[in-house]
């Protein structure tokens, strides 16, 4: 028969794999479906048709003399923070490019979030585990 301290470290234990497990799954299913929305062929048409767009100064920097604004390809990327998409505009003298961020903060702080309960989850699994299974195995490694 169980202890009330095994009852309630059996039940922590399972709270905190469900954690790690929901809350760890989310956050991968999020990255991930934003790193399929911006990357391959379709980053570079994102970033043309829904943004973000250089500013007055900015483009003055990228346009060459005479060129219209149709004729610049920016190249588009996935990025972690802010989760969303990067667009880098080449420099019209080729010294580089400039990079602007269409990143969705909500999203960032909901993976933060759901990161963080992961990771507590973790701990919660590490700490909840009997102790005579914890002594045997630091035994056997030292």
């Amino acid at each position: 028969m169980r202890s009330y301290r095994q009852t309630i470290r059996l039940a922590l234990r399972r709270l905190g794999a469900a954690a790690l497990a929901v809350c760890g799954l989310l956050a991968i299913v999020i990255i991930g479906e934003t790193y399929a929305a911006n990357v391959h062929d379709t980053a570079p048409v994102a970033c043309i048709v829904d943004g973000p767009s250089p500013t007055g100064a900015q483009w003055e920097r990228i346009l060459r003399p005479g060129e219209a604004l149709e004729a610049v390809v920016p190249t588009g990327s996935f990025i972690l923070f802010p989760l969303g998409r990067a667009c880098d505009y080449p420099l019209a003298d080729g010294s580089g490019s400039i990079r602007l961020t269409a990143g969705d903060w909500g999203q960032t702080r909901l993976v933060a979030v759901l990161v963080g309960v992961a990771g507590a989850g973790a701990v919660l699994v590490t700490l909840s585990r009997p102790r005579a299974r914890v002594e045997k195995e630091s035994s056997q490694i030292g």
